[in-house]
């Protein structure tokens, strides 16, 4: 088509200035965000077929784009567009729409309605919005540009269907979908973003490099858009380019030291595992990437197994493993989902907990069918499965999955109510945008009481064992036979005994949990619109409840919470009859190696202690090293332990401080976890002299 887009041009004009925009807040947060890969294949995608007849540029930032249109205004802006910046995406449009030259907006990503009336409704609300390209963006856009040069006005663009896009029929008051809809199978076709450059801009900036290795998923899980948009299909890029990328990225990347890697299920070829490989050969070449993100395959754990022994220190960074979202079989079968075999998810969890590697694993909770109960015995489950992270999250109606659709609604009795996303808002010139999350707050087998009943619930289990926070306390009652979410449970339940600032907290944080919701995304918008409201929000008063009560906690009263869990510990054998002096001993010495392992964020990064000293009476860096197996008494020793901060630790601290600074210490702590592995949370522990072992060397 690239030799041929000169015919079209005659109908307006020979260039067609387009800005592409996949755009995140950054009003007052820093990220972590990704490269704007995604517009960069649709960008390489339109350079290929229409040469110099194209002029692109990419955005990531709102007032970037809004700088750029008033310098230049352009024929055509394409949105990527889903859950973290639909307002944003329909401000936009609308300001653009008041501009006094006609701009095409389009809209892509996986956001669009499932049904029809459905789509008309998106549309009607969205009266700015020209068109949008369904499923993969590459050959819709591509479409729309064509149809660009064939006509001389957007009216006239309306007239026939466009392949792979949809758009509303003012005149006729109705929806137009694509006479045809054609995937490309062969990914060879779109020339690569990083490899024709066009992702050079980014790099220098503390945007996360993304690459994808193949597209689509072949599942139809009924609460995600992915799999419908691919067909349940699976496209692979050709193997060798992937590799070039990569060693693009590792060239040229400065700033951050994670690689993202965007497939729904990577290892689900047998190819993944020579990209494994390439990856720890890139790393052991250039230094990067020091950690990677990546969502596992569900089959295959031999695979898996194999690829995380090639890629050994480098995972652990939220990947994810085992997301079984529930346990119940009907929610199963309502959702049209099956899980990784137990057995699968035994070996591989086994395996890695040898290797010291964590990973997450996954439930929704709201899903249809699910009740108090059967959540209740799945996160119980889940600890009895020894899974080293357990990520709880709310059922949010993602646009274009199967169940935000009017009938899966209605079918499930689904009540929803909005809330803030975390750091989703800002203003940006003339446009003010302020994003929301849809969540389901009762089913027809879960009351709004029982649904928010796990928040604290589910926030505790993340401070406590995701972090590792108080993973060794919650490990010695787990072999004591108590089920950390009994024990979690008592900690709530038994609050008003708490320390005064321990006791404010979880009441806060019940509160919030209760308050954050609006019956309507126009009730949320107009609150957070008012002054006192948004300047509220802007200096970090608004958080994702779990990331900011961890900081809470941490920053406000450490060790009043720390005698808190351990009381509770005590209260708990008491009551089962295995509390002793032994005992007493025994959490006497895990607390004190948990206040010692705990780097105080409260201070100052530069004036950390550097180096602690703790004699203990059990070798509890052995017992955690061994993944806690046996009981505490079978590592008796008399220690003495240095817990010191590595100059690269403290490096990498600073590196991510400054990466996401804000104004709010807490904002900033909780988005810098958001992407560090987890054990630089804590301070590196070493043996400096083992007593025990000198006191009986002649044994």
């Amino acid at each position: 088509m690239g030799e041929e887009a000169s015919q079209f041009c005659n109908a307006r004009k020979e260039k067609c200035v387009i800005y592409l925009a996949d755009l995140a807040h950054n009003y007052a947060s820093k990220g972590p965000y990704t490269f704007p890969v995604n517009i960069g294949y649709v960008a390489s995608y339109a350079k290929k077929l229409y040469c110099e007849n194209v002029e692109i540029k990419l955005f990531k930032f709102p007032l970037e784009l809004i700088n750029a249109v008033k310098s230049k205004q352009p024929d055509i802006v394409g949105f990527s567009n889903y859950i973290w910046n639909l307002d944003l995406n329909n401000n936009l449009s609308s300001w653009l729409k008041s501009l006094p030259e006609e701009t095409v907006t389009v809209f892509g990503g996986p956001d669009y309605p499932v049904s029809y009336e459905e789509s008309r409704r998106y549309f009607e609300e969205r009266p700015n919005l020209d068109f949008y390209v369904l499923n993969q963006g590459e050959r819709g856009f591509a479409n729309i540009i064509e149809r660009y040069f064939q006509c001389n006005s957007l009216e006239e663009m309306k007239k026939t269907p466009i392949d792979n896009c949809s758009f509303y029929d003012k005149a006729n008051d109705r929806i137009i979908l694509p006479e045809n809809y054609r995937f490309i199978e062969n990914l060879e076709e779109i020339p690569s973003p990083y490899l024709a450059g066009i992702m050079d801009e980014f790099f220098g900036s503390n945007l996360i490099p993304l690459i994808e290795t193949n597209r689509g998923c072949p599942y139809s899980c009924a609460y995600c858009a992915w799999g419908k948009s691919s067909q349940k299909k699976i496209f692979t890029f050709p193997l060798e380019r992937v590799k070039q990328e990569i060693e693009y990225i590792a060239k040229r990347t400065k700033e951050v030291n994670l690689l993202m890697i965007g497939d729904a299920n990577f290892g689900i070829f047998e190819r993944d595992v020579e990209i494994a490989k390439f990856l720890r050969h890139i790393r052991d070449t250039y230094n990067y990437p020091r950690d990677i993100f990546v969502a596992w395959a569900k089959g295959s754990p031999h695979r898996i197994i194999e690829m995380i022994e090639i890629l050994g220190d480098m995972v652990g960074v939220a990947s994810t493993l085992g997301s079984f979202q529930s346990m119940d079989l009907e929610v199963m079968a309502n959702i049209k989902r099956a899980n990784m075999k137990p057995e699968d998810f035994k070996k591989i969890r086994d395996y890695l907990a040898k290797k010291g590697i964590s990973t997450s694993s996954e439930l929704i909770l709201g899903l249809p069918g699910e009740t108090k109960e059967s959540h209740l015995k799945a996160l119980k489950t889940m600890f009895n499965q020894n899974a080293s992270s357990i990520v709880c999250y709310n059922l949010i109606m993602l646009g274009g999955s199967e169940l935000n659709s009017d009938e899966s609604r209605k079918k499930f009795d689904f009540k929803a109510k909005y809330r803030l996303i975390d750091g989703g808002f800002g203003r940006y010139g003339e446009v003010t945008a302020i994003e929301h999350q849809e969540v389901v707050l009762s089913t027809s087998t879960m009351t709004m009481e029982e649904i928010l009943y796990f928040r604290p619930i589910h926030f505790l289990i993340q401070f406590l064992w995701n972090y590792k926070y108080y993973a060794t306390l919650i490990s010695f009652l787990k072999n004591e036979g108590i089920n950390p979410v009994d024990f979690i449970s008592e900690i709530v339940s038994k609050k008003e005994s708490a320390p005064a600032p321990v006791k404010k907290l979880l009441d806060d944080f019940i509160k919030d949990s209760y308050g954050e919701w609006f019956d309507t995304r126009e009730k949320l918008v107009e609150h957070y619109s008012q002054t006192e409201n948004f300047e509220f929000i802007s200096k970090g008063g608004f958080g994702k409840l779990n990331y900011r009560y961890i900081y809470r906690f941490l920053l406000e009263c450490k060790h009043d919470f720390d005698d808190y869990l351990f009381d509770i510990a005590r209260d708990i054998l008491k009551k089962e009859k295995k509390f002793d002096e032994s005992k007493k001993e025994q959490l006497d010495n895990l607390l004190k190696y948990t206040r010692n392992v705990f780097i105080d964020f409260s201070e100052n990064l530069d004036k950390l202690d550097t180096e602690r000293i703790a004699e203990l009476k059990y070798d509890i860096p052995r017992w955690e090293k061994e993944a806690f197996k046996g009981n505490l008494p079978d590592y008796a020793g008399n220690i003495k332990l240095k817990f010191t901060l590595p100059d690269e630790q403290i490096k990498k601290l600073k590196e991510l401080f400054k990466q996401f600074q804000g104004e709010d210490i807490n904002q900033t702590l909780r988005k810098m976890v958001e992407y560090m592995n987890e054990k630089d949370l804590f301070y590196l522990v070493n043996y400096t002299k083992d007593l025990y072992k000198e006191n009986n060397k002649n044994e």
